[in-house]
């Protein structure tokens, strides 16, 4: 225990105060549980009919562990309010928008149709934004928050090795999901892994050897996944926003205002190619050699919409539309056709999953916690910042990911709980040692 300790806490330890170090020790567990290092899945996930139900009755239960583990980080959370009630006091203020969407949140159980369980999952929600929240606060300069991070990748990276040596953590297709179940949650994971290493390079200097080798074996881990989605955002963020920052400099913009110029002169470009073309957007994408289904996520998203559109400002309450018993609206395969529907978790789209969930409200408070980042990035990407420049690339990464996939207010989902160190960390702590 004592050399964990002096390992965690190896850079100076011996001057920090008690809430840094307990800050430190809860933030370190929190992303040893979103890399998975605490709930460690070998065995990927799989259509079993005869297992449906079980399954069913599991994911509306949720998990003792779970909230074992995340009650004990927010004692230990709370102990450290406790400890200087003043500190918190001063940066509470500050992040004004987190409290309103957990307000929101907490308000849903009154219309939601299953509000047990959606008290539940925001009672999880609220412990892990608090949890978060004061690991953030307590720690007195960014390079400390950043080596943490890097300390619980290094552990799943080492994880994901040593499963791989054994010949373990293959699906039946022969691709890579080590120790996280799915090979799309270990190619996400890997492009994190990526870019907390990478960041952390700036203050490893003396190690880096290492530190090249542990950018070596999370490619290596993105590799034999073979996860498209997060091989293609990893190479796409990166020219995106290097394109985005270019042009703040040249018409001395703001970011969030270049980001949403160039956004819509994408889509009206691509949507101008369809009409000259005379083709349908389903042509069009076809044409590009996509699938025009987006291996049937258009269905999905269609009988999604079709919940939104009856409540779309408030949605049907937080957690209150998948896994909540065998009375989930996606179960009814026979009134839909499409028996994969059975087995899905979420839209495929975190946009549609917050609509349905917590309404166009909840979209908007958590498109004004992104607006907040940006706007906090704005001033250091000006000034070269290396963690601003590397958050704007993962921010992108978290954000077009959310177009295929599930993780904006997701829990305990990686992506989710980057966003929030990000918000924490340009809101509530100085630039110290980040240049």
């Amino acid at each position: 225990m004592n050399v964990f300790l002096w390992w965690l806490l190896k850079e100076r330890g011996d001057l920090l105060k008690l809430t840094e170090k307990i800050s430190i020790f809860v933030l370190f567990l929190i992303f040893c549980f979103a890399f998975n290092v605490t709930s460690i899945y070998l065995n990927s996930s799989s259509m079993n009919m005869d297992s449906l139900y079980d399954g069913v009755a599991a994911n509306e239960a949720g998990s003792l562990y779970n909230k074992l583990y995340w009650s004990a980080l927010f004692v230990l959370s709370l102990w450290g309010v406790i400890l200087n009630k003043k500190e918190f006091s001063r940066k509470i203020k500050a992040v004004v928008p987190v409290l309103l969407l957990c307000a929101l949140l907490l308000v849903s159980v009154f219309w939601s149709d299953y509000p047990v369980i959606t008290l539940r999952r925001v009672a999880l929600v609220i412990f892990v934004v608090f949890s978060i929240m004061i690991s953030v606060f307590y720690i007195e300069d960014r390079r400390r928050i950043v080596l943490t991070i890097y300390k619980a990748s290094v552990v799943a990276l080492a994880l994901n090795i040593g499963v791989l040596l054994l010949g373990l953590g293959f699906d039946d297709n022969g691709l890579f999901s080590g120790i996280h179940g799915h090979k799309n949650t270990a190619g996400l994971v890997s492009v994190v892994g990526l870019w907390i290493t990478l960041v952390a390079r700036e203050y490893t200097k003396r190690l880096l050897i290492t530190n090249s080798l542990y950018i070596a074996g999370w490619l290596v881990i993105l590799i034999l996944s073979q996860s498209k989605t997060s091989i293609l955002l990893l190479l796409v963020s990166p020219l995106l926003w290097i394109g985005v920052v270019m042009m703040k400099r040249l018409f001395k913009a703001q970011l969030i205002n270049v980001m949403i110029i160039s956004f819509l002169f994408f889509f009206f470009t691509a949507q101008l190619l369809v009409v000259v073309n005379g083709m349908t957007n389903a042509e069009f994408i076809s044409s590009m050699g996509g699938d025009v289904s987006l291996t049937g996520r258009d269905f999905i998203w269609s009988f999604v919409w079709e919940y939104i559109s009856q409540r779309p400002v408030f949605g049907v309450g937080y957690g209150a539309f998948w896994d909540v018993g065998e009375g989930a609206s996606n179960l009814g395969s026979s009134e839909h056709g499409r028996i994969y529907m059975k087995f899905i978790h979420q839209a495929h789209n975190g946009y549609l999953d917050i609509l349905v969930s917590v309404g166009g409200l909840g979209l908007f408070l958590v498109g004004n916690m992104v607006f907040k980042i940006f706007n906090a990035l704005n001033k250091e990407v000006s000034e070269r910042n290396r963690l601003a420049n590397f958050s704007g690339v993962l921010m992108i990464f978290i954000l077009l990911h959310n177009i295929t996939e599930s993780s904006l207010l997701r829990t305990t989902h990686l992506n989710w709980v980057m966003l929030l160190v990000l918000f924490f960390i340009f809101k509530t702590t100085n630039d110290k040692l980040v240049k």
